[in-house]
């Protein structure tokens, strides 16, 4: 039962917060940055180190996959994924955001925590593909 980001909206809304971009994560991550990008024709990099894994997905994730595919490729969340200007963020609460990755002139690509570059494939829900 995912809780609604209404917090974060209220905070936004009083300190005049406009980001670039905003879109539920709710079909995984990987495919939401991917809509973000395609939409702002840009790219960007997260860094795998930067995900945030709950405690329920650390004790609760089968161990068929990494951790981290859950994260990046997992649904039904309803944190909100969002860019805005880094003076923009200075306004907001620390607490209340968490910085994953970077805008980018093309590509998307993820840091891993070996050092690696590589592309982000987005392996999220899609509404359109073929069952």
């Amino acid at each position: 039962m995912p809780t609604p980001r209404l917090d974060l909206i209220h905070e936004w809304t009083q300190k005049e917060v406009r980001p670039s971009s905003l879109i539920d994560i709710s079909d995984g991550l990987a495919n939401e940055v991917h809509h973000i990008c395609a939409a702002s024709s840009c790219g960007a990099i997260l860094w795998e180190s930067k995900l945030p894994l709950s405690p329920e997905l650390r004790a609760g994730a089968p161990k068929s996959r990494a951790l981290v595919d859950y994260a990046l490729n997992g649904g039904d969340d309803y944190e909100l994924l969002f860019t805005a200007p880094s003076e923009i963020l200075e306004r907001m609460s620390s607490d209340s955001f968490t910085t994953i990755g970077i805008v980018t002139e093309k590509d998307v690509l993820i840091h891993r925590e070996d050092g690696a570059l590589e592309p982000l494939k987005p392996e999220g829900h899609d509404h359109f593909r073929a069952v």
